[in-house]
């Protein structure tokens, strides 16, 4: 549903990267190992005693899944026997 609002605004726009050239800019750029230059939108958040900035590329589905388990407790054995049965 927020995506059918923000569309009037970004249609006045003819692409993502000019969203980044109005006044205090609405899109930062992250650099990504695999996808290279990624576009974010900037938080809208602004501090006069911190810069907030996007430190790097969002993750990707799944990136984090090995992980976020293996701190869960499972072992890597028991992962593998998930993403073998499509859970995951």
């Amino acid at each position: 549903m927020a995506l059918f609002r923000l569309l009037p605004v970004v249609a006045g726009f003819r692409s993502l990267g000019q969203l980044g050239r109005p006044r205090g800019g609405v899109v930062e750029v992250a650099n990504d190992a695999e996808l290279g230059r990624v576009a974010h939108i900037r938080t809208p958040i602004r501090m006069s005693a911190a810069s907030v900035t996007v430190r790097a590329a969002a993750p990707r589905l799944g990136q984090h899944t090995d992980e976020a388990l293996g701190a869960l407790g499972y072992s890597a054995a028991d992962i593998e026997g998930l993403r073998r049965d499509g859970v995951i």
